[in-house]
């Protein structure tokens, strides 16, 4: 028989049905979840309410199922404990996560449990054939309209909604940097008759990070404190704020408010480690605003691309794939064509250009771009995300290039709560 024509629930590799456990407290979806998976020839070993009982069952069953499908209905720790009791003592066992919860710790969690897919209530159909298909490496079933909810857009450039950059911003980013007496008074000229900016480097100067806890009163004593590239920075900072307009989904907030401002600050840290230190500044801001063509995506299709988001998040698609596949473009091109209408300087164009470089690409891209892509992989792992194989090669070649592979365990979760105390991530994300 040839191995196109089975069902998914068929191995074809012995012609047998994949055993299956479902574990759910949820009669409704538990009940739905089987029919599916009968209709697709797997065979049915068990069902149980919940993990304590299944962790009872595998001990007792005289064949153990290859898949286990678990419904979490909440963040729950003790579903999490007996969920990883069950993947220590039964590594070969493939788990399959189903929940309507999609925070960020939850994810976490089952990236370290390192459960085989994930996926989001509700489901149906079409997303178990998907999810299933890739897991047992049955590509030859997933179907030819990638269960897209929505068609194809064929997008005409001339017909988006595009942000506007204030003047402002140029002109801060032309800002001498070499003379920090002459710069400051630049920057006091500049950004004086912005009140919020102005407001804004105040409460920063203020804040229990600089250890100032209010006796900063004018802008030129705030400029002086903070700096020149500090200010450049929170100008920059605070014009993305204002592109976002009414896109609240938490989605959203996640990949166009958080993941920028991880990854800007994560590559100021990188300048300094990977011998990168004089292009800091540049590395921060060039990371903030790097993934503009999201936002735009986001403005223009705010329904549709949250589904694209979605593919990406759990790591079903990477982010250029679910973008082309929904759109017949993608986000760098969007990015380019922006920073190219706000007359940007060549190294931001050039920022773009290099953003979704591949191993194979790696000797032929600039270090700057090696940190910046490396600062955004660092991001994406602290706020969940699922790295595909690629990206996780990619990370550990970006680090052997620069002699640093010991790296990425700076970048863990206590970095991560120290972040949170940043007086501009607290910007970000107010």
């Amino acid at each position: 028989m040839n191995p196109k024509d089975m069902a998914l629930g068929i191995n074809p590799k012995n012609y047998l049905s994949y055993n299956v456990m479902v574990v759910s407290s949820a009669k409704q979806d538990r009940e739905h979840l089987i029919r599916i998976l009968l209709r697709k020839e797997f065979s049915m070993t068990s069902a149980v309410g919940d993990t304590r009982i299944a962790v009872e069952v595998l001990e007792n069953l005289p064949e153990l199922p290859e898949i286990l499908f678990v419904d979490i209905e909440e963040y729950a720790l003790t579903a999490l404990r007996n969920l990883k009791k069950i993947r220590e003592t039964y590594p070969d066992i493939k788990i399959v996560v189903i929940s309507k919860n999609a925070e960020k710790d939850l994810i976490k969690d089952l990236v370290q449990l390192k459960v085989n897919t994930f996926i989001l209530k509700p489901f149906d159909d079409k997303i178990i054939t998907e999810k299933m298909a890739q897991v047992l490496g049955r590509k030859d079933l997933a179907p030819k309209e990638e269960f897209h909810i929505y068609q194809k857009s064929q997008i005409d450039l001339r017909e988006l909604k595009l942000p506007s950059l204030p003047g402002v911003i140029m002109q801060v980013l032309r800002v001498n940097t070499e003379d920090p007496e002459v710069g400051c008074r630049e920057l006091e000229k500049l950004i004086s008759p912005d009140k919020a900016i102005s407001s804004s480097v105040i409460r920063l100067a203020n804040s229990a990070f600089y250890g100032r806890s209010g006796s900063i009163e004018t802008l030129k004593d705030a400029i002086t404190l903070l700096g020149v590239n500090t200010i450049k920075n929170l100008v920059f900072l605070q014009a993305k704020k204002n592109l976002y307009g009414e896109l609240k989904e938490k989605l959203y907030k996640r990949f166009l408010h958080e993941l920028p401002i991880l990854s800007a600050l994560i590559c100021f840290d990188l300048s300094n480690i990977l011998g990168l230190k004089k292009q800091g500044e540049y590395l921060f801001l060039y990371s903030l605003l790097g993934r503009i063509g999201m936002t735009v995506f986001a403005m223009n299709f705010p329904k549709k691309y949250l589904e694209t988001l979605r593919f990406f998040e759990f790591g079903i698609k990477d982010l250029t794939q679910a973008e082309m596949e929904m759109f017949t473009t993608n986000s760098q091109y969007i990015g380019h064509k922006i920073f190219k209408l706000w007359k940007m300087p060549e190294g931001f164009l050039d920022s773009i250009a290099y953003q979704n470089f591949t191993l194979e690409e790696l000797d032929t891209v600039p270090d700057v771009s090696k940190a910046i892509r490396l600062g955004e992989l660092f991001a994406l792992k602290l706020l969940g995300v699922i790295l595909s194989q690629e990206e996780q090669e990619l990370e550990k070649g970006i680090l052997t290039y620069f002699k640093k592979e010991e790296v990425s365990e700076m970048f863990g979760d206590e970095y991560y709560e120290l972040i949170l105390d940043h007086p501009l991530y607290a910007m970000a994300m107010s």
